[in-house]
């Protein structure tokens, strides 16, 4: 005798309760308690697509109120950050002068203190027309078949023809790049290929296999700590070739404790 559709869904909400107990893990026994069977598909499956229909709708509204949550989050971080900032602005004008150069100023209950931070600051329009410019002329060198990544000079040679390439299109008052500024760069090279399209392609299976591809997709930056290194050795030559990409800046941080 087949069960009312009372008791089947009773029994259905009664397993997913327990589910939902045990952090959504399915136990073996409640696998099989929810296995239809030819004769019970008929009868249940009304249900199943209710539970579903019920269970999608909770994951909207759980992805709503993150949405909300975040905004509301997001709203107060802006509170704390201008509110610091204007306490910043104030400690700097009216506190005193600490033992390493920094502002402080004390209240009853409070120590504020300023902290100096070396901040990189990345000239994005430079970093945009050295680095297109350097993707292009590589690849023409690759394709005319004069690439050679072992000689020396080859950096130096493809700076000055980027050079040259950059005071024709802005004239000859742009500032000149240098090797320092392509070392400085980082790029993450990746790419979407079908498995089958490696025999086509085996140059790849080769670079992968040698660590020169590791993700997918191609991305740049600038590496923080190699203009910081760089800098350090060209400040000490004299005709030094400081990074004109990136530049550090001092910027001053607030504690309060």
């Amino acid at each position: 005798m087949s069960n009312s559709l009372w008791e089947i869904d009773s029994k259905l909400q009664s397993i997913i309760e327990q589910i939902e107990d045990t952090g959504g893990e399915f136990t073996e026994e409640q696998e099989q308690k929810l296995q239809l069977t030819q004769e019970e598909f008929n009868e249940k499956i009304d249900s199943y697509c209710a539970i579903i229909d019920k269970y999608k709708s909770y994951v909207d509204a759980c992805k709503a109120e993150k949405k909300r949550v975040n905004e509301v989050q997001k709203v107060r971080e802006n509170v704390v950050e201008k509110l610091k900032n204007i306490i910043l602005d104030s400690v700097i004008k009216y506190g005193i002068t600490g033992k390493n150069g920094n502002k402080v100023f004390e209240t009853a209950t409070r120590k504020l203190f300023t902290k100096s931070l070396d901040k990189l600051n990345i000239n994005e329009e430079r970093l945009t027309i050295l680095s297109y410019n350097y993707i292009n002329y590589v690849n023409e060198l690759y394709e005319n078949g004069v690439l050679d990544g072992n000689d020396s000079n080859v950096l130096n040679a493809i700076v000055d023809a980027i050079n040259a390439i950059v005071k024709s299109e802005n004239g000859d008052t742009f500032e000149e790049f240098n090797t320092n500024d392509i070392k400085a760069i980082k790029y993450n090279i990746s790419i979407d290929i079908d498995a089958s399209d490696f025999l086509n392609h085996p140059e790849l299976i080769n670079l992968i296999h040698n660590d020169a591809i590791s993700s997918v997709k191609f991305t740049r930056s600038v590496d923080k700590d190699q203009v910081k290194f760089l800098n350090t050795i060209e400040q000490e030559n004299e005709n030094s070739k400081l990074i004109t990409i990136a530049k550090f800046v001092k910027e001053n941080s607030l504690t309060i404790k």
